[in-house]
């Protein structure tokens, strides 16, 4: 008869602003106290069209800082089956997650 073994598996992953893309690179960040707020280029959004100071008018934002990842559109949306023609927003965000995903099971260790 077989052993029954509970097997643990740990890994993580992370993707913040200023190319935190792993834990090491995190904690040099947060070591370094850098500030990773930078405006909102125009690749992300049009500041001439969403802009305006007044923080009351409808569907525009007075914000033109935010902390951004660096490379976000760079994914491979065909590794992870992801259409970017048809998912919209969606396609970032699924990708984002994916690639997530597949760091945390890059540094996971199994445990029992």
């Amino acid at each position: 008869m077989l052993k029954k073994e509970t097997i643990v598996v740990v890994g993580m992953a992370c993707r913040f602003p200023d190319d935190a893309v792993n834990q090491a690179r995190f904690w040099d960040f947060l070591k370094s106290e850098r500030d990773a707020i930078s405006d909102v280029t125009e690749d992300r959004w049009s500041k001439g069209y969403y802009f305006r100071p007044n923080p009351k008018a409808k569907w525009k934002t007075h914000v033109i800082s935010a902390g951004q990842l660096d490379n976000a559109y760079q994914f491979e949306s065909d590794f992870f089956w992801v259409n970017t023609k048809t998912s919209g927003s969606n396609g970032f965000a699924t990708a984002l997650i994916s690639g997530t995903g597949l760091g945390i099971l890059g540094t996971s260790r199994a445990l029992n």
